[in-house]
């Protein structure tokens, strides 16, 4: 079974308490390709995360926070290690 938005956010914690910030970069999979898809399957998907691209500022972030994740390391994993990430550094 997948597995739940809480057990996912616990994972990014544990790994952030380990020191792991800076490797990790906070995305979703939620694309404009989706937009491509049929509508019918639009109320499915849609149902399944009605956020859509904001899933991590509307969801994951706030959930993190909730969970004392601190501010540093969220910015870290969505502003520095990207940075990095697309500078090739």
């Amino acid at each position: 079974a997948p597995l739940t938005f809480d057990q996912r956010i616990a994972g990014i914690k544990a790994l952030v308490d380990a020191g792991f910030a800076a490797q990790l970069m906070l995305s979703n999979d939620w694309s404009l390709a989706m937009s491509l898809q049929p509508t019918v399957t639009d109320r499915v998907r849609k149902a399944g995360n009605p956020d859509g691209m904001q899933f991590v500022i509307r969801k994951a972030i706030p959930g993190l926070k909730r969970i004392g994740v601190q501010d540093q390391a969220i910015r870290t994993m969505t502003v520095d290690a990207p940075k990095r990430f697309f500078d090739g550094a």
